[in-house]
C-alpha cells in the first residue's frame, strides 16, 4: 500500500483526465430550479459549513451590472451514490482529532461485544467501548518501531482466538536491525486484563523478515478458521528483490501460516509449521501461497472460510486474489493478467493462479483489501467482496459466486480507504487515512432513498442556447488558453458559469478560485462533430466531475453514470472518464479548476463580440472577480511571468517545453497533489533547478529504470532515451503520463519535449 503524506485523494498517483461541461434548454427545467442538496445525499463525508476546497468568494454580492444574468447555469445537488452503500461517521464523539491520527486499522473485541481497537502507525493501539465518552491508550510500542518511511510503523492488530482466556494478542510492525535497512517483525504480547491493557514488555518475537528498502513491508495477520496464524509479507520493494516472490526459500512476497501455539525444537522456532503446509521442506516452510506483490488486507469469509487477498499493483494493475494453498500468483512475472514490463520477454505464467478480478491504475492507485460482506443491513452486497482504491476513495463488490468476476462499483467515497473491518455482526466499516489529525471511522450503510434530479442529459442543464445545445446560454461565458492540455487533438470549447451573487477570487500561485454554485464547462469534438461534453461543478459539499456523451443525430447528450471506451465515427479510441477519475486530475492543490489560473488566461481573446481584448481584464470589467481586485496587479498579472504558447510561439525551447509539462503534468506532480509516488514539481512558475526532475532518480517506472542502468532518471540533459518523463510521454501503455483518457500520442509535444531535452546541456 502507498500512503502518501501530502493530504488527501489516489495515488496520484496518479491520475488522469481534463476540465469538464454541459448543455441546456429554456423550457425544460434549470439547474436553479432543482431542490438545495440535502445532508442525507452528502456521500464524500465533507462538512457542509467549510468546504475542505478554498471555495471563492461565498460572499452574497448585488447582481452584476457588466456582465448578463445567470439565472440557469447554476449547480445542482449531486446524483444519489452510483451503487447499494453510504459512508456513515461513527465513533466521533468517542476520539479526539490526535486519535484520529495515522489510522491503519480498526479490530473488534474477540469476546466484549462493542469494545474496539483502533492502530495506529506511530506505534499506538486505542480502546474504546462504543458507549465510552472516550478512548484509552491500549499499548504504546512507539519505542520499538522503525518508522523513517510512509509504509513503515505499527500495521495490524489481530487477538488470539481464545484471548479471552490466554490474553495473547499479535502485532505486525517494522523494527530496526536486522542487517538490513528494517525487519518487518510478529510478535506476540500479553493484556494481562483481558482487553484494557497490553503489555509492552510481555513480547515475544516470532518472525523477523529482512528488509532491503522501506516499502513492501509485513502488512497484517489474522487467524484463519483453521486456528492457524496467516502473515502477509511484501516482496521486498525493488525490482531487485521482488524475485523473492517467486522463490520457496524467502518469505517475501507471500502469505505464511505458522501455528503459535506450539513451537519447534528442531529449528528453534517459538512456533510450529502447521504439518500440511506445501513447502515443508524449504528454508521457508511457513508459505502458504507465494507470487505476491505487496498484499494490503486479506480476509477470511466468515461462511466458507475463504482467503481474500487485495494485492497493491506496481505500474499497471490492482488485484483481488482467492488464495490457494500453496498458490502461486505470479509476481514479478505478472502484473494481473500481463507480462511485467521488466521481465521482457521472458514472461511465461507456467502455473500461476489468475487474479479473481484486476483492475488497471486507469481506475485507481493503491488497492485495500476488504472483506465478504455477510450482515444484514443492506441485502443488495450480501455475499459480495468489498474493496476500495486508497487514492481515490472508490469502493466496488463483486460478486464471489460468478467467474469472470461481475464488479460494481458501490460508492466514490472521496476518502483514503486505509482499511475495512467487520464487527461481530458482519457489518463493515472503513478507515479513513489522515496524517493531519482528520482520520475517521466510517460505518458501511445502505445508500439512502434520495431523488436523482441531477440534468440525465445535457438538453436538461439550462447552461446552453435551447435553439443550439452547443452554443452557451446567457450568463455562460467562453473563455481560453495559453497552453491546452493534449486530448488526442480534439477540439475544445472552454466556458465558465457563476452565480450572480456570487464572485470569483485567486490566490497566491494565481490559481482562480470558483465559488459555489460554479460550473465549468468543456466541449470535445472532431471536425465539429461533438463526442462529449464535460461539467466540473463547485456543489455546496464540494467539487464533482460528469461527463456526458454526444448522440449521433448531434441533438443532444446522455449523462454517463460511469466511465467507458468507445470508438468514435471517425475511429478514434475515446474515453469517458468516470467521476472520480476526473477529480483525480483536478486536484485540490490544482485549484480543482485547473486551466483557469493567472498563467494560462494572461492572454487576448475574443470574448464573441468581434474585439481582441485581455481575457483578465475582460473578467475584471465585467464584474466576475471580487470586488477588492480591481487591476491585473492585484490577480498576480504583473509578477507570474506569463506562460507561453508550447507550440508554435516563438519562445525558447526550455519555456515552451515548461509551459506543456504545466499544462499536462502539473496538476498532479506538484507539492499538496497527493497523487502519487514522486516529488518532482512541474508547475511553470517553479525555477527548473528546484523542480525536482533534471538527474533525479525514478520513484515509479522501473522497467526503463532497469533497462538503461543506473543513468537513468527523470531527465537526464542531453539524452531524451533515457529521461523517463519523455519515456512516459510517448507510451501508450498504462505507464502513460498522464495515465488516462489518451489513446493517440502527441507528436508535436514529444518533439518538443525531445529537442528540450537533447539541448540541455547539463543540470543547472
Amino acid at each position: 500500500m502507498t500512503i502518501n503524506t501530502t493530504g488527501q485523494s489516489w495515488s496520484w498517483t496518479a491520475l488522469l483526465t481534463l476540465l469538464v461541461i454541459a448543455t441546456g434548454c429554456d423550457n425544460s427545467p434549470k439547474l436553479d430550479q432543482l431542490p438545495p442538496v440535502s445532508e442525507d445525499a452528502v456521500e464524500d463525508n465533507q462538512e457542509d459549513e467549510e468546504d475542505p476546497d478554498d471555495p471563492g468568494d461565498d460572499m452574497d454580492y448585488d447582481p452584476p451590472q457588466a456582465r448578463p444574468s445567470n439565472t440557469a447555469c447554476l449547480a445542482p445537488n449531486r446524483p444519489p451514490p452510483p451503487g447499494d452503500i453510504a459512508l456513515q461517521p461513527v465513533f466521533e464523539n468517542i476520539l479526539t482529532p490526535a486519535q484520529t491520527n495515522e489510522m491503519v486499522a480498526l479490530v473488534p473485541s474477540p469476546h466484549q461485544p462493542g469494545r474496539w481497537y483502533t492502530v495506529h502507525q506511530s506505534g499506538l493501539v486505542h480502546t474504546f467501548h462504543q458507549d465510552d465518552t472516550q478512548a484509552t491508550v491500549f499499548i504504546n510500542i512507539a519505542d520499538n518501531i522503525w518508522k523513517e518511511h510512509r509504509e513503515a510503523g505499527l500495521m495490524h492488530l489481530t487477538f488470539h482466538p481464545d484471548f479471552a482466556n490466554n490474553g495473547t494478542f499479535f502485532l505486525v510492525y517494522s523494527a530496526p536491525g536486522g542487517g538490513r535497512l528494517f525487519q518487518s517483525r510478529l510478535a506476540r504480547f500479553q493484556s494481562p486484563d483481558r482487553g484494557l491493557t497490553g503489555d509492552p514488555q510481555s513480547e515475544t518475537v516470532l518472525i523477523d523478515v529482512p528488509q532491503p528498502v522501506a516499502a513492501h513491508n509485513g502488512n497484517q495477520a489474522l487467524f484463519g478458521p483453521d486456528g492457524m496464524l496467516y502473515f502477509a509479507v511484501g516482496d521486498g520493494g525493488t525490482p531487485g528483490s521482488s524475485v523473492s516472490a517467486q522463490r520457496t526459500n524467502d518469505p517475501k512476497g507471500s502469505i505464511l501460516r505458522i501455528d503459535p501455539d506450539n513451537i519447534d525444537t528442531e529449528r528453534n522456532k517459538p512456533y510450529a509449521i502447521p504439518p500440511d503446509n506445501p513447502f515443508p521442506d524449504t528454508l521457508a516452510p511457513e508459505i502458504w501461497a507465494m507470487g505476491l506483490r505487496n498484499v494490503w488486507r486479506f480476509s477470511f469469509d466468515r461462511d466458507n472460510g475463504q482467503l481474500w487477498a487485495a494485492d497493491v499493483g506496481n505500474e499497471d494493475w490492482e488485484e483481488v486474489n482467492v488464495i490457494e494453498r500453496g498458490g502461486n500468483y505470479g509476481w514479478p512475472i505478472l502484473e494481473g493478467n500481463e507480462c511485467n514490463k521488466f521481465n521482457g520477454s521472458d514472461c511465461d505464467p507456467g502455473d500461476t493462479i489468475a487474479p479473481f478480478y484486476a483492475y488497471s491504475h486507469t481506475e485507481g492507485r493503491s488497492i485495500t483489501g476488504g472483506y465478504v460482506y455477510r450482515g444484514n443491513q443492506i441485502p443488495a452486497i450480501d455475499g459480495a467482496y468489498l474493496f476500495a482504491d486508497y487514492i481515490n476513495g472508490n469502493i466496488w463488490a463483486a460478486r464471489t459466486d460468478q467467474q469472470p468476476a461481475i464488479v460494481s462499483l458501490q460508492l466514490e467515497s472521496g476518502v483514503n480507504v486505509s482499511s475495512f473491518a467487520q464487527g461481530p455482526d458482519g457489518e463493515l466499516y472503513v478507515v479513513s487515512y489522515s496524517r493531519e489529525n482528520e482520520g475517521q471511522i466510517l460505518q458501511i450503510v445502505p445508500a439512502p432513498q434520495t431523488p436523482d434530479t441531477f440534468p440525465r442529459s445535457l438538453s436538461l442543464t439550462g447552461c446552453f442556447d435551447p435553439q443550439d445545445a452547443r452554443k452557451p446560454a446567457q450568463g455562460v461565458f467562453v473563455y481560453d488558453v495559453q497552453a491546452p492540455l493534449w486530448s488526442d487533438g480534439s477540439q475544445k470549447e472552454r466556458f465558465m458559469a457563476i452565480p450572480d451573487n456570487r464572485r470569483i477570487t485567486v490566490d497566491d500561485t494565481g490559481d482562480l478560485l470558483f465559488p459555489r454554485g460554479s460550473v465549468l464547462i468543456k466541449h470535445f469534438k472532431y471536425d465539429d462533430h461533438y463526442h462529449e461534453t464535460r461539467l466540473l461543478v463547485h456543489h455546496e459539499d464540494g467539487w464533482a466531475g460528469y461527463s456526458y456523451e454526444w448522440n449521433e443525430a448531434q441533438t443532444d447528450a446522455a449523462l454517463l453514470d460511469l466511465g467507458k471506451t468507445v470508438e468514435l465515427p471517425n475511429g478514434m479510441r475515446w474515453t469517458y472518464p468516470s467521476r472520480g477519475q476526473c477529480m483525480a486530475c483536478h486536484t485540490q492543490a490544482a485549484g480543482r479548476s485547473l486551466g483557469l489560473e493567472v498563467l494560462q488566461l494572461n492572454r487576448t481573446f475574443d470574448p464573441g463580440d468581434g474585439s481582441i481584448v485581455n481575457q483578465l481584464q475582460w473578467l475584471l470589467d465585467h464584474d466576475f472577480f471580487s470586488p477588492e481586485l480591481t487591476e491585473l496587479a492585484d490577480l498576480h498579472a504583473d509578477t507570474l511571468p506569463q506562460m507561453p504558447s508550447p507550440l508554435g510561439s516563438d519562445a525558447s525551447v526550455e519555456d515552451r517545453a515548461r509551459a506543456y509539462l504545466h499544462a499536462n503534468c502539473a496538476s498532479c506532480h506538484q507539492p499538496g497533489a497527493n497523487t502519487g509516488r514522486g516529488d518532482v514539481d512541474l508547475r511553470y512558475t517553479t525555477a527548473f533547478k528546484d523542480a525536482a526532475m533534471c538527474d533525479a532518480p525514478p520513484q515509479a517506472g522501473w522497467p526503463w529504470y532497469i533497462q538503461n542502468g543506473d543513468q537513468t532518471r527523470l531527465i537526464v540533459p542531453g539524452d531524451p532515451d533515457k529521461s523517463l518523463i519523455y519515456h512516459r510521454m510517448e507510451t501508450l501503455r498504462s505507464f502513460r503520463m498522464p495515465p488516462l483518457g489518451s489513446a493517440e500520442l502527441d507528436a508535436e509535444g514529444l518533439d518538443l519535449m525531445h529537442t528540450w531535452i537533447e539541448g540541455l546541456q547539463q543540470c543547472p
